[in-house]
């Protein structure tokens, strides 16, 4: 896949969830919880099946990073309010609150763009981009909803959700300028996947209503995610 591509995608898909925030505002709640637990289910499959195996290889002490990809997005959920993984409400916050809610996030996807850099295409697969990218999606809605919620003016918050958008491509594209030494990509890459696993987990270990309750719909949702992933690969 060309890294354009890439570009492409990695912008679109917070693009399509703040459109989708636009149009549907309080009325997707639920689809919302449903497609985390999709994409959710989706990219934890491809970080078990691929994105571990790959970086245990490449580096014997990949576990130390992974933990520690793991913590820092347990602290960049401070700033963010794990919206990333569907914890929103849908009435007005603090300006404070929302300036918190849109740095947690774009630090939050500096760290999905790492492993998508070119010096990775041969060791990431077209999979990881898309499951990143279909977790996108939930994360461009939130910030959308959030902040229209919250008094922001359509042009506004339309300018701050491209900002938003923008970040994920510009950090695969300023790891591939510089040209990052590959040992120093993989160390990435681990890091990233401990991202990973923190905020899939969170997704499916939490029901709609916040407890341990499975639903049918959402264990469709979950299966249909894992399937998909088997398929991709």
């Amino acid at each position: 896949m060309f890294q354009g591509e890439t570009y492409l995608l990695l912008l679109f898909g917070p693009l399509l969830g703040g459109a989708i925030g636009f149009w549907l505002k309080n009325k997707a709640g639920r689809f919302v919880r449903l497609f985390l637990s999709f994409s959710g289910a989706f990219l934890f499959s491809i970080v078990a099946m691929h994105l571990l195996p790959e970086v245990f290889r490449e580096n014997d002490k990949a576990g130390l990073f992974v933990l520690l990809g793991f913590f820092i997005q347990v602290v960049l959920e401070l700033l963010s309010h794990g919206v990333e993984h569907g914890h929103f409400h849908m009435h007005r916050h603090s300006a404070g609150y929302v300036f918190s809610l849109l740095f947690g996030l774009s630090l939050h996807s500096v760290m999905d763009g790492m492993p998508l850099t070119h010096a990775l295409v041969g060791s990431t697969t077209p999979s990881l981009l898309y499951g990143i990218v279909l977790h996108k999606i939930p994360e461009g809605f939130a910030l959308s909803t959030v902040m229209l919620y919250s008094g922001y003016r359509a042009g506004r918050t339309a300018g701050l959700l491209l900002l938003f958008s923008l970040i994920a491509p510009a950090s695969v594209f300023l790891l591939d300028y510089f040209q990052v030494p590959t040992d120093s990509l993989h160390i990435l890459l681990a890091i990233a996947a401990g991202s990973f696993i923190h905020v899939s987990t969170t997704i499916l270990f939490e029901s709609d209503k916040g407890g341990h309750h499975l639903t049918w719909q959402k264990l469709t949702a979950i299966l249909a995610g894992v399937g998909l992933s088997l398929l991709s690969l």
